[in-house]
């Protein structure tokens, strides 16, 4: 695995961490869609009408993303694990914080420079060797 290969890898985990954000945020909406259709519920209308059909798709459409939110959180979880256990593999300890500020912690190439003292130049250039240290196993599918 060459070291583009192994960026895009580590990277799943981000990727996964946005997916949790934007559903998280979607749950937001629709809590917020919910709450703002019940008090018209009780305001003394008669018969239902279409504020009961908006309350009963905006419980489904929170329930649906509850559940996309659980199964995107397990998704995530296990790949930190595996990615955890990965960067837990390599012996310098420079290069493996240097790989959990980027993988795990999401930091730009400034914000982890800033927060290991290291030039960002220096830091880019660490990089590449932390990944060529980095053994990744292969899945044959």
């Amino acid at each position: 695995m060459n070291n583009q290969q192994k960026k895009e890898y580590l990277s799943q985990y981000r990727v996964l961490v946005g997916q949790v954000e934007d559903i998280r945020c979607q749950l937001l909406e629709l809590r917020e869609l919910a709450v703002r259709t019940s008090p018209l519920l009780t305001t003394g209308r008669t018969g239902g009408g279409p504020n009961i059909h908006r309350l009963e798709r905006a419980v489904e459409q929170l329930e649906d993303a509850r559940e996309r939110l659980a199964q995107k959180l397990e998704q995530a979880m296990g790949w930190r694990k595996d990615i955890e256990q990965l960067l837990d593999s390599v012996q310098d300890e420079r290069h493996r914080r240097l790989l959990v500020h980027r993988y795990l912690l999401g930091q730009t190439w400034q914000q982890a420079a800033e927060s290991l003292c290291m030039d960002e130049r220096w830091l880019r250039r660490l990089h590449e060797k932390a990944l060529a240290q980095l053994e990744i196993p292969v899945c044959d599918d």
